[in-house]
């Protein structure tokens, strides 16, 4: 049972109008439309483009009486009788069209948000048709919103290696290898006892500073690597026991 809302189930600002976009964090937080709208529990996501550029956008999950953010974002937590969120809210468009693109429904996890992190897909703003007014009788605006419409890899394949259709190379011959090698040294090296549990390492890479720096056409596999047990286990300058990493004295 999941900690909190599900996503197997519902309830009966445009930053990029089309393109190829990397997810590289994702959390619940809450969001009031730069304090011009009421705030509400929205999910946070920031995205890359292939030329480098950076957004976030945020997907408005309901009310506040009844939904909130957990501690790390990473899930809705119930507050009250209500225990869906309604198809009408922004974050179940986004969802369902991520699904109907081809997310594959398996990796759903209700209780950490971050399974969509490392996903890449082609995107563009859909209009969804308004229903109902609002109380003074005014009608209701169509709203364009930035979803999928086609899911290129899932979380972990890797853009080029799912695009080539052929195993990632060797650690040695591995570009992404190469460039993800270094960014996890500095990771371990400020991390408590220069060591890291495994399950927290994407989080931690996509914070930082270096990463941050790669072109947007080299992120997408560099996520993929760092969850590679045997690139991870075949270092010599950390090593992977019992799930968690440390760096070699």
């Amino acid at each position: 049972m999941s900690k909190g809302v599900g996503y197997s189930d519902f309830a009966s600002g445009t930053v990029l109008d089309e393109g190829e976009i990397t997810i590289t964090s994702a959390s619940f937080r809450v969001f009031d439309y730069g304090g011009k709208g009421k705030a509400c529990p929205a999910l946070m996501l920031g995205f890359t483009t292939p030329d480098g550029s950076e957004y976030e956008q945020a997907y408005s999950c309901g009310d506040l009486d009844y939904f909130a953010p957990s501690d790390d974002g990473k899930y809705l937590k119930i507050l009250r009788d209500r225990t869906k969120i309604h198809k009408s809210s922004n974050f179940f468009k986004f969802f369902d069209c991520m699904l109907k693109a081809g997310f594959d429904k398996s990796k759903v996890d209700d209780d950490d948000i971050g399974f969509i992190v490392g996903t890449v897909g082609h995107a563009l703003q859909k209009v969804f048709k308004s229903t109902g007014s609002f109380a003074d009788g005014k009608a209701r605006e169509d709203k364009a919103m930035l979803v999928f419409d086609r899911i290129i890899s899932m979380p972990g394949e890797g853009a080029a290696a799912a695009a080539a259709g052929v195993d990632s190379a060797p650690a040695e011959d591995n570009p992404a290898a190469e460039l993800a090698t270094p960014i996890i040294m500095e990771i371990l090296a400020v991390a408590d006892k220069n060591t890291l549990a495994k399950k927290d390492l994407l989080t931690s890479l996509i914070k930082n500073d270096t990463f941050k720096a790669l072109p947007a056409v080299e992120k997408p596999d560099v996520m993929t690597i760092v969850k590679d047990d045997a690139f991870l286990k075949g270092s010599v300058v950390w090593t992977l026991k019992a799930g968690k990493l440390t760096l070699a004295g």
